[in-house]
């Protein structure tokens, strides 16, 4: 087997491959490459349509604490068995659900309906003010 063969298995709902690996030891950063698990692609997907099937844009008549109060379970969930191995693959993962939110803001007041960015920056605002108001943004997967 060749050095550029990529070699990658998914098991349990995370994808073991070849990955960069960063190592910070006083104020020394080293880089190699090694096997690690991470979130795979189709538990990432699965994921994301369940997103979409909560239908949180059309919670309109919820606040934010009554969604974060119900997503919580979950996201909590998700957290804590994928996150431990490779942390940073589920950006991409609750990044889909940040845009939900922003599109239930869109939703929920006139200001921002056709208003896509400044939907953005009060959902960036509302997770600098409240960082512990969803699960996710605890995490630092935050908007």
């Amino acid at each position: 087997m060749s050095c550029t063969q990529q070699t990658k298995f998914d098991f349990l709902g995370f994808s073991f491959q070849l990955r960069k690996i960063y190592e910070v030891k006083d104020s020394k950063v080293n880089l190699w490459r090694g096997y690690c698990a991470a979130i795979s692609t189709k538990a990432a997907r699965h994921i994301r349509n369940q997103i979409m099937k909560y239908k949180i844009h059309r919670a309109t008549g919820a606040d934010l604490e009554q969604i974060a109060q119900s997503l919580a379970p979950k996201l909590r969930g998700w957290i804590r068995y994928f996150s431990p191995f490779y942390p940073s693959a589920l950006r991409e993962v609750f990044s889909a659900l940040n845009a939900r939110l922003v599109r239930w803001i869109t939703n929920k007041y006139k200001s921002f309906r056709r208003r896509k960015y400044q939907a953005w920056q009060k959902l960036k605002e509302i997770a600098s003010d409240f960082p512990n108001l969803f699960e996710h943004w605890k995490y630092g997967y935050t908007p």
